[in-house]
């Protein structure tokens, strides 16, 4: 795969995006190839989209500057590849409230895009991780055995968490690449046996 199907993909599996949706690609100068190609191939398709490069933030979950923050929220969608995570921020948060539907790319690479995870389908991705979901929502509890060791969790009436990768309501958020489910346990129940 090249990275234009790749980016193409993003858009319409991933978001679904629409032809009048403003689009926001922040990226940093670590990340700039990747942002620089997901905003030539948004423009390709005839879509508004502004580029803003910044500084790599220096930690995940650190702040991007005000005007950014402003920009975010003023969005459909918006689409972070850098180098540290905006996915905890104010910024994102905020963006999400106003009702955008932002993707956090967070340490994505070149070889992540035409090799890794981002080649997968996400309509599979989203079915089988949406199953997943569903059996964690309804079991009972949950065994890890190592060696020796054995740990039981109280999963009941919790509800697990699908990460499939389609963000379509406005307001939803999440990472590029993914596909996973979680779930939370009881702490209360958890028993930890050891035969040493």
């Amino acid at each position: 795969m090249n990275i234009d199907k790749i980016i193409e993909k993003i858009l319409k599996d991933c978001l679904d995006v629409k032809p009048r949706e403003n689009i926001l690609v922040v990226t940093d100068t670590e990340k700039e190839n990747i942002g620089k190609a997901i905003f030539k191939k948004a423009i390709q398709r005839g879509l508004e989209t502004t580029l803003v490069i910044i500084k790599p933030m220096g930690r995940h979950g650190k702040e991007p500057p005000e005007a950014v923050s402003e920009a975010m929220k003023k969005c459909d969608v918006v689409i972070c590849p850098t180098k540290f995570s905006l996915t905890h921020t104010q910024a994102r948060k905020i963006a999400c409230e106003h009702g955008a539907r932002v993707v956090t790319m967070p340490g994505i690479t070149e070889d992540m895009f035409l090799k890794g995870a981002m080649t997968a389908d996400y309509k599979k991705v989203a079915f089988f991780t949406d199953k997943l979901a569903e059996i964690l929502t309804t079991a009972k509890k949950a065994r890890i055995e190592k060696e020796d060791a054995v740990l039981e969790m109280s999963l009941e009436n919790r509800k697990g968490i699908s990460s499939n990768g389609q963000y379509f309501k406005p307001g939803s958020h999440g990472n590029l690449p993914t596909g996973e489910a979680y779930i939370a346990p009881v702490r209360r129940n958890c028993e930890w046996e050891s035969n040493n």
